[in-house]
């Protein structure tokens, strides 16, 4: 194994435009742009990969896992105000640092299947986080544990279950 292809905790924002595919191609590039002119401005400098989904977007914290939530905080009320129609889903999990077709960096795992799988169970405006992350920090700060209310068990994409927290 490379050390490219190192075995990780991440903890990932995965956020997607809900209904983008129903907007004109002019208005998706339109509405793209602007999410990731926001995103751009709310990341912080720490160690992240970044991956484009075409409407939306999974980034990758390798370091504070509390990033995720921070970032998500930040981009929510900006793109309410540009009336962008997000959702967004969090988890904490392990993924595989790998190389994408292009030579970039990217991730592969449950880390980031998740995350999605989480953010699927969302519509407009939600911000939702698997237990593994809702819980973890939880134990952080008593701010974050008030923060965290839990949905339920959902059935997602090939039969698996995830416990969601809003």
């Amino acid at each position: 194994m490379s050390e490219k292809e190192q075995l990780r905790t991440a903890h990932v924002l995965f956020m997607d435009i809900v209904g983008f595919s129903k907007l004109y191609t002019n208005e998706q590039l339109k509405v793209k742009s602007t999410l990731n002119e926001i995103v751009k401005n709310c990341l912080s400098d720490e160690k992240l990969i970044k991956l484009d989904t075409g409407d939306g977007m999974a980034i990758a914290f390798l370091e504070n896992p509390e990033s995720p939530l921070l970032t998500a905080q930040k981009i929510a009320p900006k793109v309410k105000k540009k009336g962008i129609p997000l959702r967004i889903g969090m988890h904490t999990g392990h993924v595989y640092l790998t190389e994408d077709i292009n030579k970039q960096r990217n991730i592969i795992g449950g880390g980031i299947n998740i995350a999605q799988r989480v953010m699927d169970c969302g519509d407009t405006g939600h911000i939702l986080a698997s237990k593994v992350y809702a819980e973890g920090l939880s134990e952080v700060k008593k701010e974050y544990e008030k923060l965290f209310h839990y949905l339920g068990r959902f059935e997602v994409k090939h039969g698996v279950i995830v416990e969601i927290y809003h």
